[in-house]
C-alpha cells in the first residue's frame, strides 16, 4: 500500500504494473481465505490502484472505497476505516469533488478520534481547514498526509511541530 501510494506519475505505475498486479492478486487470495480480515485491505488496494488512473472515474473508484470503509467497520479495524476514509477524502480532493472531500475526511478524523491517534487527528483537521479555505493550507504542505509517510516516520517540518506540541501537551496531561 505504501508503494502505491508512492507512484505518482504514469511512468512509475506502467514499470511497476507486474508488481502491483501480483500485490493485488496477493491480497485478494488472502480476502478469499479470511474475509473479515483481508477484505477492506483488498478493496482499498484495489481503490487505490485505479485512483492513480485518471481514466477511472469517481463512479468507478467511489464504491471500492466504501466497500472497504464498510468491511473495515464490521470488522471492527477503526484504525483501518479512517484509513480508507482518508485516502477516499484525499482522492475526492484530487478530483475536486470538495464537498465529498469534507464527508469523507471528516469521518476519517472521527475513526482518528476512537482509535486514540491524536497525530493523525491533527494533521486530518488541517486538511479539513484547508479545504474549507479553499486551498492547501498557508505554504501548500499536503505533503505528509498521506498515512504512508507517518507510519514510515517520514514527517515534514511543519507536521514536525504539530507533532511537538501534541507530545508537550500529553507529557503536561501525565503530571
Amino acid at each position: 500500500m505504501n508503494s502505491l501510494g508512492l507512484m505518482s506519475t504514469k511512468r512509475e505505475v506502467r514499470m511497476n504494473k507486474e508488481v502491483v498486479r501480483e500485490a493485488i492478486a496477493a491480497m485478494k487470495d488472502a480476502a478469499d481465505n479470511s474475509d473479515w480480515n483481508f477484505s477492506n485491505k483488498f478493496r482499498l488496494l484495489q481503490a487505490e490502484h485505479l485512483s492513480l488512473n485518471k481514466r477511472h472515474c469517481p463512479v468507478t473508484v467511489l464504491p471500492l472505497y466504501d466497500e472497504s470503509i464498510e468491511s473495515a467497520r464490521k470488522s471492527g479495524f477503526i484504525h483501518e476505516q479512517g484509513l480508507a476514509c482518508e485516502k477516499a477524502g484525499l482522492f475526492c480532493k484530487d478530483v475536486l469533488n470538495m464537498e465529498k472531500a469534507l464527508e469523507y475526511l471528516n469521518q476519517a478524523r472521527e475513526c482518528y478520534e476512537k482509535w486514540g491517534s491524536d497525530i493523525k487527528v491533527a494533521l486530518i483537521q488541517k486538511e479539513l481547514d484547508a479545504l474549507k479555505n479553499g486551498g492547501n493550507g498557508e505554504d501548500g504542505c499536503t505533503c505528509c498526509l498521506g498515512v504512508a509517510f507517518i507510519t514510515d516516520g517520514f514527517i515534514c517540518g511543519k507536521a514536525e511541530e504539530d507533532v511537538k506540541r501534541i507530545s508537550a501537551r500529553r507529557k503536561w496531561n501525565e503530571i
